[in-house]
């Protein structure tokens, strides 16, 4: 039965973070990588480092990062897409 969703698939694996999923977006032929991401500040993100930045410099296809919203009186959720 068809939804008329994109396929996608989901995986569990162990390694380096940002590498194992740009790696598996490769293997699979993915052409795009969704992410959440937690929206750290810039000061945050130099000190602690970022998955998302990491896969954003890695991958070689579109990455589209979808930052988090807090649940009340905001507004819709933000998509940013790296090419």
């Amino acid at each position: 039965m068809s939804l008329g969703l994109p396929d996608y698939s989901a995986h569990a694996l162990v390694g380096p973070i940002a590498e194992t999923i740009v790696d598996q977006a490769g293997k699979c032929g993915s052409n795009v990588i969704y992410m959440g991401t937690r929206g750290m500040t810039a000061l945050s993100n130099m000190v602690l480092g970022s998955v998302a930045t990491r896969v954003l410099h890695l991958a070689q296809i579109p990455v589209v990062l979808i930052h988090q919203v807090p649940a009340v009186g905001t507004p819709q959720p933000r998509a940013m897409v790296a090419l």
